[in-house]
């Protein structure tokens, strides 16, 4: 057939480029039309005959399924996603980071709306709450309904997923909102977290006992994580702690811990954090840093910034040079990455003291470091095992303090 012209240019690189293009269109892109009725679930059959190409994430068959409800009326389609869907999409942010949020976001949501759900089954879950909440709703009403729904937790979840402050929230609630974050908060509690913020952002639940929550879940997740437990098996405590605690510290505590999930007691803190490797994991500098703080001029505010750090072996991981006479290897080996051998230091400090034993650390940091809980290390004569195990008790006693078992709860 013939080619159309293209108006005002004579670039033969240009139409060489248009052939190729409409011979792609003409001769190897097929259009098919499905047609469905009532019985058959468009995302069902769209994953089925997409199993070999890109795999819908659970944001795309969410708003597929709020437009299905739609497809009867593409005007109103059309308003309801430009000023409904939209809107609530954006509310996650923008870019790549906005994007994750959102589709993050479903799995909580369902979690909290159905406890009992998993994550193969989360968007059918889903499908069903929806069938029953706009049962006897026509028109736009559906669809309005369901946007509705997902709006509800976004605050919350923001608040404890990106760090952004809801409106209306109070000072003493948001630091402790910001503390848990800053402990690295496993996403398995957000199901907890988004009922709790968003029942307190109601009036719901008091200051005081969002305060006072937080306080016993940094402690618990701060305990776990100082004796090596890890966060395997949490989703059953999270999932439904809401509804077993309704925000109530006391029901908090008591239903926090199960026959195989325990809150670390003080003697098990003492007996087993000394020797527990940290370096490397998610609470690493999240207790170095709280200690430090600790040293520090008290402040209203316990997450007054502090100069950027690296987490630093005083002990270095190379065991050469002067350290081969000071250490065993078998110590090296089993005290390096603990907390007793650890402390923050700037990036420029840890660079230049490299391996070199601890006589020329002293000499270099005196005048450099201002991080205090560095200085205390280097008021010491020597650097051995027996000295970090001696500082890693103390830091584990100062730990049982900062980070409370509360046994007893009012």
């Amino acid at each position: 057939g013939s080619r159309p012209a293209v108006e005002g240019s004579e670039d033969p690189y240009l139409h060489q480029a248009l052939d190729y293009f409409l011979d792609l269109v003409l001769e190897m892109v097929e259009f098919i039309e499905i047609t469905l009725d009532e019985r058959h679930d468009p995302n069902e059959v769209f994953d089925r005959l997409n199993t070999a190409g890109q795999p819908l994430a659970v944001s795309d068959l969410v708003r597929n399924d709020v437009f299905r409800r739609l497809q009867d009326d593409p005007s109103a389609a059309e308003q309801i996603y430009h000023h409904n869907w939209l809107e609530f999409e954006e509310s996650f942010g923008k870019g790549e980071i906005g994007i994750g949020l959102h589709n993050d976001y479903y799995w909580p949501f369902a979690v909290v709306t159905n406890p009992a759900t998993s994550r193969a089954r989360m968007f059918k879950d889903l499908q069903k709450r929806w069938d029953g909440k706009v049962a006897g709703l026509s028109g736009t009403g559906p669809a309005m309904e369901i946007i509705k729904d997902l709006e509800q937790y976004v605050p919350a979840y923001l608040a404890v997923a990106a760090g952004n402050r809801p409106d209306g929230v109070s000072e003493s609630v948001w630091t402790s909102i910001r503390q848990l974050s800053a402990a690295n908060l496993h996403t398995t509690s957000y199901p907890f977290f988004i009922v709790l913020v968003t029942a307190n952002l109601k009036g719901d639940c008091s200051d005081d006992n969002v305060v006072k929550i937080c306080e016993i879940v940094e402690s618990f997740m701060v305990r776990r994580a100082l004796i090596g437990l890890e966060p395997t098996g949490l989703r059953a405590i999270f999932k439904d702690l809401w509804t077993k605690s309704k925000g109530v510290p006391k029901e908090v505590r008591k239903h926090i811990t199960s026959r195989t999930i325990e809150f670390p007691s003080d003697e098990t803190l003492l007996e087993r954090s000394v020797e527990q490797e940290i370096y490397g994991g998610r609470i690493a500098k999240f207790v170095i840093g709280q200690y430090e703080k600790s040293l520090q001029a008290t402040s209203p505010d316990p997450l007054t910034d502090l100069p950027e750090i690296t987490i630093d072996h005083v002990m270095p991981q190379d065991r050469s040079g002067d350290w081969t006479s000071t250490v065993s290897a078998e110590d090296h080996e089993r005290l390096q990455h603990t907390w007793g051998n650890l402390v923050p230091l700037s990036n420029k400090a840890n660079s230049l003291k490299g391996n070199k034993g601890f006589s020329f650390a002293k000499e270099l940091l005196e005048n450099e470091t201002k991080f205090l809980s560095a200085r205390e290390v280097l008021e010491e004569e020597t650097w051995t095992a027996s000295k970090i195990e001696e500082r890693g008790l103390a830091l584990a006693k100062w730990a049982t303090s900062r980070w409370p078992g509360f046994e007893t709860v009012s």
